[in-house]
């Protein structure tokens, strides 16, 4: 699986992430929304034809205003082609994870790996 990293290197992260309280509902909106993000992530542009859900779940979110705050939103994990080299844009740089990196990365970024590892996506 990509992450990314910050200049700071605090904490990996999966791109194409969003947290809005109107997140788009409609799945064509969806895909929409991550393409952009992808885009604006990674510099690629994802093939809206091919994406395919591959699974969802409920994370914690990373930074939250009051650590206290029980603050969870859903996570969609999908797969699809994409055009383009991949080159992170503002300042993030790129690794790959398998399920070993657990501690490397958020709440969200630990459900993701642990999605891809029950579906035999990572080791």
């Amino acid at each position: 699986m990509l992450f990314l990293y910050t200049p700071k290197k605090v904490v990996l992260l999966e791109p194409g992430g969003w947290y809005r309280t109107k997140t788009p509902t409609a799945p064509y909106d969806k895909q929409k929304k991550l393409a952009a993000k992808i885009y604006r992530d990674l510099g690629i542009r994802l093939n809206i034809e091919t994406t395919e859900l591959i699974t969802s779940f409920a994370a914690q979110i990373h930074k939250k205003k009051n650590p206290q705050d029980d603050v969870s939103f859903e996570t969609y994990c999908y797969r699809g082609d994409f055009l383009g080299k991949i080159e992170p844009k503002r300042g993030y740089g790129w690794c790959l994870l398998n399920s070993k990196d657990f501690h490397l990365t958020s709440e969200s970024g630990k459900g993701v790996l642990q999605a891809m590892k029950q579906i035999g996506f990572v080791r």
